[in-house]
């Protein structure tokens, strides 16, 4: 088994809860970059998590704003796998018109700002990869349909969901 330190962001959603169990369950040690405490009380009374008893292998780091310049710094220092899950979140308020500024960007800035973090940890270390990165340009579709700007804008599922997937160029 091994003992490697993993950062997952976005522990407490749906996704974020079952990549941090499957991650304990192969004995690996988990650090979960969390916007509170509160988050971090909610991952660890999930009954899979506490199943596991995980100890000392479950850690928490507060990233309270993860669009911040830097945010990640304190989070990845340590890690040698980082699975970058979080993204914004929907409020139950679908007047949001601006589905790219509301969900895509953001989305894309918190990817860019935990590979910067990351980028930033490792530069230096003579020989050090832990990271291996894969950028892959991502075709979302519903149904038969590819999936265009004009379908994100009219749905905030659609944005969301697409921003929580794929970074496009």
């Amino acid at each position: 088994m091994s003992s490697d330190l993993v950062l997952i962001t976005g522990g407490s959603g749906l996704i974020g809860i079952k990549t941090i169990h499957l991650a304990l369950e192969a004995g690996y040690s988990v650090r979960a970059a969390v916007r509170s405490q509160a988050k971090a009380d909610l991952i660890l009374a999930t009954p899979t998590v506490k199943a596991i008893n995980p100890g000392p292998r479950l850690t928490f780091v507060t990233v309270p704003d993860m669009l911040a310049d830097g945010a990640y710094d304190e989070a990845v220092k340590g890690a040698k796998y980082i699975m970058h899950i979080a993204s914004g979140t929907i409020h139950g308020d679908d007047s949001e018109s601006d589905y790219d500024a509301h969900f895509i960007r953001p989305a894309l800035k918190g990817t860019l700002g935990i590979l910067d973090s990351a980028f930033n940890t490792i530069s230096g270390r003579k020989g050090a990869y832990p990271f291996l990165l894969h950028i892959f340009r991502v075709q979302c579709h519903c149904g038969s349909t590819p999936i265009t700007t004009e379908h994100l804008i009219s749905s905030p599922m659609l944005a969301y969901s697409y921003s929580d997937s794929a970074i496009c160029s």
